[in-house]
This record gives C-alpha cells, structure tokens and sequence, in this order.
C-alpha cells in the first residue's frame, strides 16, 4: 500500500496535467478564432477589392441592412421667397434661365454634399441589377461624387435609401426650384460666393482649377446654408422635366412635370469640365433621363413633415 503523501502528489501532478492541457486548449482555441478573423477579414478585403470597393462601403451596407443608417447628411432650408432666374432677362430674352419670377418656398431638406461613390455603392451592393460605373482613367471613388449615373439610376437610388433608412424618411430628387433655391441661399449674384470667376473658385471645382476631374466633396467653401459643391463638380440632376423659358413655371417650389412626361430632364449647377458662365447659380441644362456622363451626378432632398 502506497503513503498517503505518494498519492497526494500523484493527484497534484494530474491536476497541473490537466491545468496545463486547458491552458493549451484555450491558447489554440485562441490562435485559432485569431486565424479566422484574420482569414476572413482578408477574404472580405478581397471580395471587396474584385468589387471595387471599400470598407466604408461594407460599414454603409450594413448599417442599412440594420436599419441603422440615416442616410446621406441634411441640412433644413428654411421658408421663403426668391426671385428664381437670371436677374438681367431683357424682354422677348430667349435664354431657359428667363423670364425671373418669384416662388415662395416651403421648408425642405437638402443633402450637404452630391452623393458619393462610397454612399452609392452600398446601394449597388444591396441590388444585383444596379452596377457600378467603371473607374476612369485612374480618378479615386471614395468621397468623390458618383459619375455616370442617370436620371434613373439616381431615382432607384432615393427608392432603396426610403426601403431601408429607419423613421421613416423620404428621399427624394430635388425639385428645380428647390435646387436654386438652396444654392442661393439669400443671395442674387452668379455664384453664392459672389459675382466673379475668383468668387467661383472659392466655391466650387471648374474648367480653370479642377485639373479635368472631380474631387472629393466638401473641399469648397459652403454657402450660407452649410451646403456644398452646388457650383461645380459635377451636374446635378433634378425632378423637373425640360422646359424651354419659365413661362408658365410653378410658383410654389412643386416640381414642373408635364402629363405624359417630357423626354428631358434638367440638370444643374456645373462640373469640373464647365466653364466658370456655366456654373452660375441660375444656370439650366438638360439630357435624356437615360443619359449617363462623366460630369453627371446628383444630390437628394426631403420634404420636411409638419412640426419638424
């Protein structure tokens, strides 16, 4: 018969045995999760890569899949009348931008800056049908406007957001009143900034500074609203279909949309690719609502609900 204290220390030794077999388990246990993760984050990494895209968009996707994405910033625009138009329309004038009439204004929501690339491709993650415009000529995506999107595209884009955002909010195009509205901001010069092209290049990306592509957003000069790029960078397009003049245009702000709707589109405020004219705060243009280009993209609104 063994002694007591022989036993005792058989029964220790089992036990660090085992202390020390667990030890092990739980390291290699950990090594492993560690593999994982590492695994799988670079298996992501490169499904996003062959997507062109990033992590910012991944981030965007899935809160919105949560129903925790607000979707794009906004900024209200307060209530009010504005002269809508060229300021120096002569009589029998033939330019779009005439005659100026006044519009009064309800308070809206628009987006502080054009929708992005990032912002845009969690969209076209969510949808297989829905692809995402081709790089170009090496420009970065990121939080530069999205390009080469149509009238269309940027619709089924404010559809999704209003599918998936949470409380319930309306993403919608602007109208053109609002667009112009929300550009001027209280002012009736050419640009928000002022009246001449060194007043432009405080706020917006043009023919003259923008080295012929577009730029990230928000690096301009805001207007007195807090929005961004509205002169410059990229076209941006609108509810309203195209009309010639003003003659007959709403005066309450509503979009101006023909019964059965007409073939053009209006879009607004100028790109990179636009002389400094053209990006003037009344300035109007129009395309196909199929029409897709490098210097086309877009920017939403909301309305505001009463008591909001």
């Amino acid at each position: 018969m063994r002694p007591a204290c022989a036993l005792g220390e058989d029964v220790e030794l089992v036990r660090r045995f085992l202390s020390v077999t667990q030890t092990r388990q739980r390291i290699f246990e950990g090594l492993l999760s560690l593999f994982v993760i590492v695994l799988s984050i670079w298996g992501t990494d490169i499904w996003l890569r062959n997507r062109e895209m990033n992590w910012n968009v991944l981030r965007i996707w899935t809160l919105a899949q949560v129903g925790m994405y607000d979707g794009p910033p906004m900024v209200v625009i307060p209530a009010g009348p504005f002269e809508m138009g060229d300021s120096d329309c002569t009589a029998g004038d033939k330019r779009s931008s005439c005659p100026p009439h006044s519009v009064a204004m309800r308070s809206f929501r628009m987006a502080k800056y054009e929708v992005t690339f990032d912002e845009y491709s969690a969209f076209v993650l969510d949808r297989d049908d829905i692809k995402l415009p081709p790089p170009y000529e090496g420009w970065d995506r990121g939080s530069r406007p999205v390009i080469k999107v149509s009238w269309e595209d940027a619709r089924a884009y404010a559809e999704w957001l209003n599918k998936i955002v949470a409380r319930n909010k309306t993403f919608r195009l602007p109208t053109e009143a609002e667009w112009e509205y929300a550009c001027r901001a209280g002012t009736r010069t050419r640009f928000y900034t002022g009246e001449t092209e060194t007043h432009l290049h405080q706020a917006g990306w043009y023919a003259t500074n923008a080295g012929d592509q577009t730029h990230p957003v928000g690096a301009k000069a805001p207007n007195a609203f807090g929005l961004y790029d509205m002169h410059g960078n990229v076209w941006e397009w609108v509810e309203d279909d195209w009309h010639t003049s003003y003659t007959g245009a709403p005066n309450d702000g509503s979009a101006w949309i023909d019964t059965p709707r007409g073939p053009g589109r209006v879009v607004r405020g100028g790109a990179w690719s636009s002389k400094a004219w053209t990006c003037r705060s009344a300035m109007r243009f129009n395309d196909q609502p199929t029409y897709r280009a490098l210097d086309v993209g877009f920017r939403l609104s909301r309305s505001v609900a009463p008591g909001h």
